[in-house]
């Protein structure tokens, strides 16, 4: 349902070996065409903030990539998975 949307926390980019193989991977999810979106230490701080963006993106690319009412099923199941949780 999601089309294997990836979060990667990139937590060690000031290790060049870490650095590197950040872009090598980077590089094949272009290829491959799939949403990655990227979190950091500092954004670990302030999680709501954080998981709100990562929504953000990802509503944003599927309405752009598909169409709304793939995206209006996506928001409808995800509100239906939060109400289960909180029950």
């Amino acid at each position: 349902e999601y089309d294997n949307v990836i979060i990667e926390h990139l937590g060690l980019m000031t290790d060049a070996e870490y650095h590197k193989r950040w872009n090598e991977k980077a590089k094949q999810y272009e290829d491959e065409g799939r949403l990655y979106l990227c979190t950091n230490e500092e954004e670990m701080k302030h999680l709501n903030m954080t998981v709100e963006r990562l929504l953000d993106q990802t509503r944003l690319w599927y309405e752009t990539k598909y169409d709304k009412e793939k995206l209006e099923s996506i928001i409808t199941n995800e509100g239906n998975r939060r109400k289960e949780m909180n029950q």
